[in-house]
């Protein structure tokens, strides 16, 4: 048995710095009519049948550090060549707090 909350802390210590996060890879998919995704490395659960159980299980030997910007655009990138009727505008969010805890990052509408 784990605490997923203590994991958490644990998780981030490795997979965050300042506003830096780590990400394993950035693709197109062909979901809900075709998304960019930027995968992100760790996890404080430890499902059973996950499918990136790899980069959970080894956040520190996987992924590369990517600002919230680069991710941004590289993402607004994938978005434009991969499906080019797409208006993609980013906005980043200093804090948004779900569920009561605070979480930083990038969100992209598509218009």
């Amino acid at each position: 048995m784990y605490d997923p909350i203590e994991m958490a802390g644990e998780t981030r210590e490795v997979v965050c710095r300042g506003d830096r996060r780590k990400y394993y890879r950035f693709r197109p998919a062909r979901f809900y009519g075709g998304i960019a995704t930027a995968d992100c490395v760790g996890c404080c659960l430890r499902c059973v049948y996950c499918w990136s159980w790899r980069e959970v299980a080894n956040p520190e030997r996987i992924g590369e550090w990517h600002s919230p910007e680069h991710v941004a655009s590289t993402l607004i990138g994938i978005a434009e060549r991969d499906m080019p009727s797409a208006r993609t505008e980013a906005t980043r969010t200093d804090t948004c707090t779900s569920n009561g805890r605070e979480s930083h990052g990038v969100h992209l509408v598509r218009r």
